[in-house]
């Protein structure tokens, strides 16, 4: 009777033991899977916060072209020493032609930490009709990359273009 005694009271032993493993192995995955998934959560919130700052950022340069504020334009280009006056000269002379800029088109694409493509396709028109300027749709890749911080458009690749009008 001791036998059976003691083999009962292994059997409820170990049936305790791996009762108490399985749970405490549940806990941890669920604490895991709970950490995981919260993870997964705060990189998508800074993604699409992300997302919403490149396109606020862009539409900020688009609203500085059509005002003619040149200041702000450049706030938003990442600029080196070599290329602030390119970049100048290409403010002003869509000012001096009277170009106007409406996005038909916006995405972001291809976005990490630190950068993204901003896929936009574009209509680009004089008011005035100049002659020195063909309307047209353009469908461009902006890069923007995190400097320090902040988000600033480094280039742009064009990757489509259709003029609206025929050169007389």
């Amino acid at each position: 009777m001791s036998v059976k005694l003691f083999t009962v009271f292994i059997v409820i032993f170990i049936m305790c033991l791996s009762g108490c493993t399985n749970d405490k192995g549940k806990i941890e995955n669920e604490e895991t899977i709970t950490e995981g998934a919260n993870n997964q959560e705060n990189a998508a919130e800074k993604k699409q916060e992300n997302e919403q700052y490149i396109l606020e950022l862009y539409e900020k340069q688009i609203e500085a072209i059509n005002e003619g504020n040149e200041e702000k334009y450049m706030s938003i280009v990442k600029i080196d020493h070599d290329s602030k006056e390119d970049t100048r000269a290409q403010f002003l002379q869509t000012q001096e032609l009277g170009i106007v800029v409406e996005v038909e088109e916006i995405e972001v694409r291809e976005q990490t930490e630190s950068t993204a493509d901003l896929y936009v396709k574009q209509k680009m028109y004089t008011e005035d009709d100049n002659p020195d300027f063909l309307d047209r749709i353009l469908e461009v890749i902006h890069h923007f990359e995190k400097i320090n911080g902040e988000w600033k458009m480094i280039n742009s690749t064009a990757v489509g273009i259709h003029f609206l009008e025929q050169v007389e």
